[in-house]
């Protein structure tokens, strides 16, 4: 965890640009702990769905 740096002021576009560059700063500091496999529209296995 690190502090937020930046300020949300502005459009919707460029708050989210400023929080969006906090999580690549997060990601970039520790990338193991990020969740890179998110299977949301992965199809569940056969075996599974019975």
């Amino acid at each position: 965890m690190l502090p937020f740096e930046g300020a949300l002021d502005g459009t919707p576009e460029a708050a989210a640009a400023v929080i969006n560059g906090q999580m690549e700063r997060l990601v970039r500091a520790c990338p193991a702990q990020y969740l890179w496999g998110y299977a949301r529209y992965k199809q569940p296995r056969q075996e599974a769905a019975a």
